[in-house]
């Protein structure tokens, strides 16, 4: 899973003057903390490919071209392999020339 992390910590205090307790005072203070966790893709690994599944809410425009590149990618250099072979197959089937 791919998640979005997001912390955050405060803390705060103060000395109170104090009728009661002149010497001493009162201390007053405070401190939180909060977290979230968004799962927004899974990695998956198949036959030794490795693809990005985005969850919807968080999927943009960007994200799904930058998702769809090794695609492309790889239907390019499908392309340019079946040219490859496809003259390599012609090279072969030529009778030789004296």
């Amino acid at each position: 899973p791919v998640s979005r992390v997001s912390y955050g910590f405060a803390g705060g205090g103060s000395d109170l003057p104090s009728k009661a307790q002149p010497e001493k005072g009162l201390f007053a203070g405070g401190s939180g903390a909060g977290i979230t966790i968004q799962p927004i893709a899974f990695l998956a690994i198949s036959n030794g490919n490795v693809r990005i599944l985005q969850i919807e809410p968080y999927v943009s425009s960007v994200d799904r071209v930058v998702a769809s590149v090794p695609d492309v990618v790889d239907k390019i250099a499908g392309l340019f392999n079946k040219d490859k072979k496809d003259k390599e197959d012609e090279d072969i089937s030529l009778p030789p020339q004296y």
